[in-house]
């Protein structure tokens, strides 16, 4: 995952999933409206990408679907998410 930790440079974030067949260039994208903090794969279903973004949101992707790069969960206002980073 990609993203800026300084206050003053925040821009869009970046996840970029590699093969162990070939590391230079990532099989799969994710853009992101925030920075990217942190991100976890699912212990039980490995398909299952959880991400923490530097203004508080959190989404969840699953990256086994190659025809969608959009979350199937994204926190918002409405759903009652926080404005600080998510660290972890």
């Amino acid at each position: 995952g990609y993203g800026y930790f300084d206050f003053s440079k925040q821009s869009t974030g970046l996840i970029c999933l590699f093969t162990l067949k070939n590391t230079s260039y990532p099989e799969n994208t994710f853009r992101t409206e925030a920075g990217v903090m942190c991100l976890d794969f699912h212990p039980q279903y490995p398909s299952l990408l959880a991400v923490g973004c530097y203004d508080g949101s959190v989404m969840v992707f699953d990256v086994a679907n190659k025809r969608s790069n959009k979350p199937i969960y994204s926190s918002s206002v409405r759903t009652g998410r926080h404005t600080d980073p998510v660290w972890q």
